[in-house]
């Protein structure tokens, strides 16, 4: 009986330690998010810095929102994995004097980014971050009423993509929100919702 206590005791201390030698930041989760940028991306390509206007054409109006959606890998309480994309429509147009005319073309642009996030101040339901994206995209082009006579870029092609996010931040557990604030081809302000499962 003393025996068999005495094993009890000594395979609870082994769990004990063990226990204890789990570092206190140990946080590992699993992360899906959907959101929207603002303003509209930054389409890599000679014509299109916030698709930059021509000689009598108004290009890059908005023809969707930026929408993102994203998952995160939570390595621990502090550093979070990113694996991001997100796509958004431009719509280039005709101009006679002020009046916008028929549209020329539009265009679809999807990214696919990866990065990392360090989360320097984190309390129970709310946290402050900064991090980067790094990656690429590719613009389909999708004829609607083209005139041939004015130089716009018809083409497909890719373009790389970049995001230094200077402030974000989270507000719920399981289910929440986030802001962040960056230096990006993608956008400068973005915002959405998430859901995490824990492991």
């Amino acid at each position: 009986m003393a025996s068999t206590l005495g094993l009890s005791a000594q395979k609870y201390n082994k769990v004990s330690i063990r226990n204890a030698r789990q570092p206190k930041d140990r946080e590992r989760y699993h992360q899906l998010h959907v959101g929207i940028g603002l303003p509209s991306g930054v389409a890599a390509r000679d014509d299109n810095w916030y698709s930059k206007s021509l000689a009598g054409t108004k290009a890059g109006e908005n023809g969707m929102f930026s929408a993102q959606l994203g998952y995160t890998y939570g390595a621990s309480k502090h550093l979070q994995f990113l694996l991001h994309g997100g796509i958004e429509r431009l719509i280039y147009r005709m101009e006679r004097g002020n009046v916008l005319a028929d549209n020329d073309h539009d265009r679809t642009f999807i990214n696919l980014n990866i990065g990392a996030n360090y989360r320097w101040l984190v309390r129970k339901d709310f946290a402050l971050y900064s991090g980067f994206l790094v990656g690429g995209g590719y613009s389909l082009y999708h004829p609607d009423q083209p005139n041939p006579n004015i130089p716009f870029d018809r083409t497909n092609y890719f373009y790389p993509t970049a995001q230094l996010t200077v402030f974000g931040a989270t507000w719920g557990r399981r289910f929440g929100g986030y802001t962040e604030v960056a230096l990006s081809t993608r956008g400068i302000i973005f915002g959405g919702v998430y859901y995490r499962i824990y492991q």
